[in-house]
């Protein structure tokens, strides 16, 4: 039933999509979460904490799309309601908990687990069809791969 209606799926999911980087935008707002354009060299986007606030940088010459600009702002704001930040040059095992921490925060708002099932039981398998299915990077997938599976969830 869903592949029968992959067009106007992909249409609603478009529009969910619109909807979640607005979302975004306004905890930003709300949170007084300063956002701005930052050309970094290689970086898509990074935050971080000012003087107890935060900023989020967006390399708008690297982001493509609704989809990249919406996984760039809900990996960033995971680190915000995580309080999962770090420095540069901090250690590697400091930096892993912190990304660890964000993407877990932001797996569970973009792929809940029950959405997930549905999506499987459905018939998408491959991390490609369930990338196109959520509208993500197929990173994404792999990463919620690692993390339900990490809580025994999958």
């Amino acid at each position: 039933m869903l592949r029968r209606n992959a067009s106007s799926r992909k249409e609603e999911k478009k529009a969910i999509d619109t909807e979640l980087l607005d979302e975004l935008y306004q905890e930003a707002e709300d949170n007084d979460i300063f956002i701005a354009s930052c050309p970094f060299n290689e970086t898509k986007s990074m935050i971080v904490n000012v003087n107890g606030g935060a900023a989020i940088g967006l390399n708008t010459n690297l982001i493509s799309n609704y989809a990249e600009e919406t996984f760039c702002m809900v990996h960033e704001m995971g680190h915000f309601y995580t309080s999962a930040y770090y420095e540069l040059c901090s250690p590697l095992q400091l930096r892993s908990q912190a990304e660890y921490k964000a993407d877990t925060w932001m797996i569970n708002r973009i792929i809940p687990i029950d959405d997930l099932h549905a999506a499987i039981e459905a018939g998408y398998t491959e991390v490609w069809e369930l990338a196109e299915y959520f509208d993500v990077p197929e990173k994404v997938i792999i990463r919620a791969d690692e993390i339900y599976r990490n809580k025994c969830l999958l």
